[in-house]
């Protein structure tokens, strides 16, 4: 009674505080960033065939780009979980199918932080500059390597609501723990929130120039 699942028990006894790193929210996290040259490079010629031809939403052209990535992120966490089941005996035991909402809702956050930064900057070496500054920080707050727990209390109501936080939780309960949705209510509040507002603000940013 009470006893772990297995994938939980070795993660309470690794060294340390009982962490386990999050590798599963890469793909979420990293599979939109190819979106970030197709923003700047393909947007002068939509605006041509925009002006001249077809005319096209700006939330239809952004949204093309977001689900474009989700079906590459699909792909990608398919491979790398299969890999880890077959290679190493890491199972899911929670629902596949609330690891794949996980997954998908995960990585429209940070696809709307592409289309915000892209929308904005010049050239795409500024855009790749500001999405690692963007990046960076959470990678080291979220516990992505090492637990978010390490520091400081001050700074626990910011990275609790740090879209990677909820989405590295997630993916650990549904995993690790078999958690199912309803009790990922929170997690799943604060990625959609952070989807939501990214992409409004994008589009109300987002110029055909």
């Amino acid at each position: 009674p009470g006893s772990k699942p297995p994938a939980a028990q070795k993660a309470s006894s690794m060294p340390g505080s009982g962490f386990t790193p999050c590798p599963a929210s890469a793909p979420a996290t990293k599979s939109i960033s190819p979106a970030i040259p197709k923003v700047s490079r393909f947007a002068r010629a939509v605006a041509v065939v925009s002006v001249v031809a077809t005319p096209m939403k700006k939330s239809d052209y952004l949204l093309a780009i977001v689900f474009s990535r989700l079906a590459t992120l699909s792909l990608e966490v398919i491979i790398i979980v299969s890999f880890a089941w077959i290679f190493f005996g890491v199972a899911v035991h929670g629902q596949v199918w609330a690891l794949t909402v996980i997954a998908l809702l995960g990585a429209i956050p940070f696809g709307g932080f592409v289309l915000l930064v892209a929308c904005r900057a010049r050239t795409i070496e500024a855009v790749s500059g500001l999405m690692n500054l963007t990046m960076v920080p959470m990678w080291v707050l979220s516990g992505v390597f090492f637990a978010s727990s390490n520091f400081p209390d001050a700074m626990q109501p910011f990275i609790r609501v740090l879209p990677l936080t909820a989405l590295n939780e997630a993916l650990r309960g549904v995993i690790n723990e078999g958690r199912s949705l309803d009790a990922l209510l929170s997690q799943v509040v604060v990625l959609t929130l952070w989807g939501a507002i990214s992409f409004v603000v994008s589009l109300r940013l987002f110029r055909w120039q």
